[in-house]
């Protein structure tokens, strides 16, 4: 919906610019600095048998997440999607995408669009804004989500996306409701859609934590990693080099 650019080469999180040069900090970076994921994800952690272990698993999870998010929005767009090369467990929660929505019956209004505030200075990307007839609003902001639990940072994220909606006029408040589609490979659907209470003092309270305290700490602009040379050699105009004074004795 906005024209974004997608900055995540930076050391400090994703960062989006609009086409003024404007920076935003990235939902998820936010919220992954101030919101806890929960008592469930730490007790995980804690029973990891290293640090080395975790982030290898998490950093795993992530990609076979990444690729079902990638499958179902080229599901929605209507291609046929090949899923020989997918592990089963991510095969389950396709299958649970196409029963979402073979049972809900979804009108596609916008898929993987950009979206910002300006009152809190955020962007972020969104996963499905559509229409489903069984539901009571008129129009549903949708985050797909295959993590074993959902966490509060889930949570805030969608609301952050609902209020950018807002802010901007696209979908007003009282128009649209807001929902985490889990895919879950552990039910026999493969999906649970949970509708998400809106409420707009958590997003207004999270960011003027956010912005209050990195703002101070110039986390509101991407930080990028210092270049080093690949070779180095010395000036011989300056100094002595080895072999070149004659020793006292």
């Amino acid at each position: 919906m906005f024209d974004l650019e997608i900055i995540d080469s930076s050391i400090n999180g994703r960062f989006y610019k609009d086409k003024d040069g404007n920076i935003y900090p990235s939902v998820t970076t936010k919220t992954d600095k101030v919101v806890p994921k929960g008592e469930r994800f730490f007790n995980w952690a804690l029973n990891q048998r290293s640090k080395k272990d975790a982030d290898e698993y998490k950093d795993k999870r992530a990609k076979q997440g990444s690729n079902v998010h990638e499958a179902c929005e080229e599901l929605a767009s209507g291609a046929e999607v090949d899923l020989t090369n997918f592990a089963d467990r991510s095969k389950k929660m396709i299958q649970g995408y196409e029963n979402f929505w073979n049972k809900k019956n979804p009108t596609i209004v916008d898929l993987e669009f950009t979206l910002k505030s300006d009152k809190y200075i955020y962007a972020g990307t969104a996963d499905l804004l559509a229409k489903i007839p069984s539901e009571d609003a008129e129009y549903q902001l949708i985050d797909l989500k295959t993590s074993s639990n959902i966490y509060l940072n889930h949570k805030v994220q969608l609301m952050m996306y609902m209020q950018a909606l807002d802010e901007h006029d696209i979908v007003s408040l009282d128009q649209a409701s807001i929902h985490i589609l889990h895919l879950k490979e552990r039910t026999n659907k493969g999906y649970h859609l949970k509708e998400i209470e809106y409420v707009p003092e958590i997003v207004e309270i999270f960011n003027r934590l956010y912005n209050h305290d990195y703002f101070d700490r110039s986390d509101m602009e991407p930080k990028f990693p210092k270049s080093f040379p690949d070779s180095v050699k010395l000036d011989k105009n300056k100094g002595q080099f080895a072999g070149e004074e004659e020793l006292p004795f």
